[in-house]
């Protein structure tokens, strides 16, 4: 059931980052097309582009940590045996956590102190700008604490098997 749920939410999401990434690519194509050759720019395109970019950095960001496309330095990984590797990994899950807390904290900060203010453009809440570093974060926080599951559970099972054999 949960495996079913989470991959539903992993295509609305990768649905939702092609989407985004197809209004803002018509969204430069048109802005550059009115600017430069009609003369008569478009006031929003701008302002959409921006607000465009944020929402695939954030949300790519978690799509990409959850099927671990991020970058990483795995040098010390490569040369460790099991054990050790293992237990770096489980450590990296705990240490990277804190940032993600931290991004939801200021994320949710941000979108609480600028829910008054209204973009020029577009004429929407500015919250809408912050809003994906919150969404973001509780996505990278929730594939984290899954990922950090995971792991132990494979030590823990590693271990088990070690001491039978």
């Amino acid at each position: 059931m949960y495996s079913k749920f989470k991959k539903s939410i992993m295509k609305i999401l990768r649905v939702f980052l092609i989407i985004v990434l197809w209004g803002m690519s018509i969204d430069v194509f048109l802005g550059v097309i009115f600017r430069f050759i009609l003369k008569k720019p478009l006031v929003w395109a701008e302002e959409y582009a921006l607000i465009s970019m944020v929402w695939m950095t954030f949300i790519g960001a978690s799509v990409g940590y959850e099927a671990n496309s991020h970058l990483g330095v795995d040098l010390l990984l490569t040369i460790l045996p099991n054990t050790p590797k293992k237990i770096v990994e489980i450590l990296t899950e705990i240490m990277v956590m804190p940032f993600f807390i931290a991004l939801i904290v200021g994320g949710a900060t941000m979108v609480n102190t600028t829910k008054g203010s209204i973009t020029p453009a577009l004429n929407i809440s500015v919250a809408f700008q912050y809003l994906p570093a919150l969404v973001g974060g509780i996505l990278l926080l929730w594939f984290n604490i899954e990922k950090l599951i995971i792991k132990i559970k494979n030590f823990k099972n590693d271990e088990v098997l070690n001491v039978n054999n």
